[in-house]
């Protein structure tokens, strides 16, 4: 909804990314400016990261293999990672060169500077 009254970029889903010669990685969900996002090519491994990557933990994911994901995404550029944990509740948010942020369900997302003005209140990611 969000980006319809503001359309800065897209949303992309099953759309994997090239972070360097050995790493290409599909997150849940990404987001990529349009200045970007008018280069991919949803048949091939876009080269490059997304400008926000989110990863959903499943009941198989480990956090040491997540951790490993939010690395790559940072070390190839990706301004925002958000790692979404649908049993404990909570999203944890990773900034470059800033300290991760757990945020809970009382707590609001915030799109910072790479979706300027978009919140969401944490709960509304578990209300099933």
């Amino acid at each position: 909804m969000y980006l319809i009254d503001k359309p800065i970029g897209e949303v992309l889903n099953n759309s994997a990314f090239e972070l360097n010669p050995a790493n290409a990685l599909l997150p849940d969900l990404a987001f990529m400016l349009l200045e970007h996002s008018a280069e991919v090519d949803p048949t091939t491994a876009f080269p490059g990261p997304p400008d926000l990557a989110v990863e959903v933990m499943s009941p198989s994911d480990k956090w040491s293999g997540v951790s490993k994901k939010v690395q790559l995404y940072q070390q190839a550029g990706t301004r925002l990672v958000w790692v979404v944990d649908p049993f404990d509740q909570g999203v944890t948010v990773y900034r470059l060169n800033k300290p991760r942020r757990l945020l809970l369900v009382d707590d609001e997302l915030d799109g910072e500077d790479v979706i300027p003005g978009f919140k969401l209140p944490v709960k509304t990611l578990f209300e099933y």
